[in-house]
């Protein structure tokens, strides 16, 4: 009976460690509230998908998005400032090949002003000449015809 006893005190010890243990792994398995929001301490990726791991999938999704367009507003934007780079680099050699022409245009007029003094000063010589000749003819014009009255 001693036994009997004995091993009812080992059974009822064994159930109270192990009714303990269950209640603890309940109590550990349940959901916390705080906050108005459930926690499940246990979920890392569950099953069920409680209210946690849905808000925080959720949020990780909406700050993916929001990075997605981040990188692609970047990239447009970097896409945008090669094409400004390419307009300027343009603009530039035809600024630098506008220059060059005005240059051209101006030695080019420097020499038609220094050709225009030469044809002036060959003008003044050619009229000064033919001045001259025209006196010449003149007078040879008024000797000849003085000769011809005194003949």
């Amino acid at each position: 009976m001693a036994d009997k006893a004995l091993a009812a005190k080992l059974n009822e010890v064994e159930s109270s460690t192990v009714s303990a243990e269950s209640s603890n792994q309940v109590r550990s398995l349940n959901e916390k509230v705080e906050n108005g929001k459930s926690i499940d301490e246990k979920c890392r990726h569950c099953i069920n998908m409680c209210k946690i791991c849905t808000e925080k999938e959720n949020g990780l999704k909406s700050k993916i998005d929001e990075l997605t367009q981040t990188e692609n507003a970047l990239q447009e934007a970097n896409l945008k400032i090669d094409s400004l780079k390419v307009e300027l680099v343009l603009k530039e050699k035809l600024k630098r090949g506008s220059k060059d022409e005005i240059n051209l245009l101006e030695e080019n007029i420097r020499k038609g002003e220094s050709e225009i003094e030469r044809f002036r000063t060959m003008n003044e010589m050619l009229t000064f000449r033919i001045n001259i000749k025209d006196e010449n003819i003149i007078i040879n014009c008024k000797t000849f015809l003085r000769k011809k009255k005194n003949k």
